[in-house]
């Protein structure tokens, strides 16, 4: 069954690496500590028990920290903050009106439909042409072209 924990233990680091929320890490650290109990002929029950118990212990007491360190250390950014990426810059047009008031609207850029919020003092009528200026998540914080162009 040893081979089962290391799976377990790969898969669990892996998804942290695409989802950085800092559960999947310490499942994968008890996932290591069952995988020895494995080697050592501890039973199947009494690793399962394991996994669960010390994979809870884990995720209460050291999550909190490791969100605190990771989120406001010396070199942290704030993890959903709108932030510049790949697809800052590019063109898109407004489909459904985005509100300047927060409210989430839809943009296509590069034939892809994407939600889309705006800074801009007014809304964004279905048919304006648009330029990414943040993503945060699969949201998009876009600019009216023109606009734009100013900043």
């Amino acid at each position: 069954m040893w081979f089962f924990w290391l799976i377990v233990a790969l898969v669990c680091i892996a998804l942290e690496f695409h989802s950085a929320a800092f559960v999947a890490v310490f499942l994968a650290v008890s996932s290591v500590v069952t995988l020895i109990l494995s080697i050592l002929g501890v039973p199947m029950w009494a690793q399962f028990v394991v996994w669960v118990v010390l994979s809870a212990v884990l995720v209460f007491t050291l999550r909190p920290y490791a969100l605190r360190r990771f989120r406001h250390g010396h070199h942290a950014h704030e993890l959903v903050e709108p932030t510049p990426s790949t697809m800052s810059g590019r063109v898109g047009i407004v489909e459904v009106e985005v509100s300047s008031t927060g409210e989430p609207g839809r943009v296509r850029v590069e034939g892809e439909s994407w939600k889309a919020v705006t800074t801009a003092t007014s809304p964004l009528k279905a048919g304006t042409r648009i330029v990414v200026d943040k993503v945060q998540s699969t949201t998009l914080w876009v600019l009216p072209e023109d606009h734009a162009e100013e900043q």
